[in-house]
């Protein structure tokens, strides 16, 4: 077994550093912000306020009150701009970096193919893949998308609480107090929409890689596949666990449907989904869909090439899987035949997710058609040196593409016969 974890290691490190340096970077911007809030907002009750309070009825008297809504719009948006050039930078670096961490362990590890050191030599990643990274998360919603509705949602917040305090008199500590608990509420949400999105990129990076560096296995016949390893921090804030503040100091609770300390030690094949529970499957951590999954979370994968031997040794079962129509026959390792219906299973799983999630595995699925189609159509924007690859390569590597095209609509097929059964599909 080829163990590329410790070859990753320094490159996880290094990620946690450029996403710290992210926060950082965030966190004067809204400094900044709230000093100029701060000081716009005091230059308003000295010339507005009587007795050391502003009301709603003195704004509209004075014809302030727009104009007031308008600049604090303004010294708000600001931050918009600046935390989106700081995050869609971050992402596509992560995503960049990981990728190749894989591609330079894949490299160094002893053992390796000859065949396979010399193709992954002058591997290297396309802008598409990048772009496709970053701008279709499994949520459903781009970057540009979620930090729109951020911006949206800060801006909305503010003006809510001005409102409030407008319509009390509050005093200018009392206002200032409101906008600073907005603004630090905003801030927090803007790490969390950085560290969950930069463990998406980095996890997603590290995936494809190890995606392209399985496919080669399988196209040589090595005997060998890459197997990922589900992996938590081990801590008490390891899902269901959660840390809160009580009146007699910290402690850990446990809440929610998902449970990542379950996922511990967890091997599957490289083309295979992590089973989560609750209906919810993931290829990696953060790539579920799922919030209560993928915010904030912490996991991370391991990776492994082993021979079938080693896989069987680690989880039981074999990686030599034939088809035979709806159920599929595994090779156990006492040489016998096991007949396991998994299509009975992955329609149970489809069956317990709700309608929504179903609707946004097709679209993700759709997407998913699509850039296949468009790999097939453009294989050299995708691979580079495509004319000079082998002929076996390249026809291979065709042939993944059309499987991959015939499973994602197999699963978009068995999700709308699913949503039209309790009424939900509308087209």
């Amino acid at each position: 077994m080829i163990n590329l974890d410790e070859l990753l290691v320094q490159a996880r490190r290094i990620a946690e550093h450029r996403r710290a340096d992210a926060e950082k970077d965030i966190r004067k911007t809204y400094k900044q912000i709230s000093k100029e809030l701060q000081h716009f907002l005091s230059d308003t009750y000295v010339r507005l306020s009587k007795d050391g309070k502003l009301t709603w009825d003195v704004m509209q008297q004075n014809n302030e009150y727009a104009r007031f809504l308008e600049e604090i719009t303004q010294l708000v948006d600001v931050a918009t701009p600046q935390t989106q050039k700081v995050v869609e930078q971050l992402v596509d670096d992560m995503y960049k970096a990981s990728y190749q961490a894989m591609m330079d362990g894949v490299k160094k590890a002893s053992g390796m193919p000859n065949a396979l050191n010399s193709e992954f030599a002058n591997a290297k990643i396309q802008p598409q893949q990048i772009k496709a990274a970053v701008d279709n998360p499994v949520s459903g919603l781009t970057l540009s998308d979620t930090l729109e509705k951020h911006r949206k949602d800060i801006i909305f917040e503010i003006k809510r609480q001005i409102g409030v305090g407008l319509q009390n008199g509050d005093s200018y500590p009392t206002m200032a107090k409101r906008i600073a608990r907005s603004l630090d509420g905003d801030y927090r949400k803007a790490v969390r929409i950085v560290r969950t999105e930069a463990h998406r990129v980095q996890e997603k990076g590290n995936l494809d890689a190890a995606s392209d560096v399985d496919s080669a296995l399988q196209r040589e016949q090595s005997g060998m596949r890459m197997a990922k390893t589900w992996r938590t921090r081990k801590d008490e804030r390891v899902r269901p666990q959660h840390r809160v503040k009580t009146a007699h100091g910290w402690k850990t609770k446990i809440s929610g449907k998902a449970n990542h300390v379950k996922m511990e030690n967890v091997t599957v094949l490289q083309d295979e989904l992590f089973d989560l529970g609750d209906g919810v499957k993931a290829s990696a951590p953060g790539q579920s869909g799922s919030a209560a999954n993928d915010i904030n979370c912490r996991c991370y994968l391991s990776y492994a090439l082993m021979t079938d031997a080693e896989f069987f040794k680690k989880t039981g079962r074999h990686f030599t899987v034939t088809s035979a129509g709806k159920d599929d026959i595994i090779e156990p390792y006492n040489g016998k035949r096991l007949l396991v219906n998994i299509q009975l299973f992955a329609e149970k799983d489809i069956r317990r997710q709700s309608s929504a999630s179903l609707q946004r595995a097709v679209r993700s699925y759709q997407k998913q058609i699509e850039a296949h189609k468009d790999k097939l159509a453009h294989p050299e924007q995708y691979i580079d040196g495509w004319e000079e690859r082998d002929p076996r390569y390249k026809a291979g590597l065709k042939r993944h593409w059309q499987k991959e095209i015939r499973n994602f609509q197999q699963s978009i097929e068995d999700r709308v016969q699913e949503l039209k059964q309790r009424g939900d599909y509308d087209g």
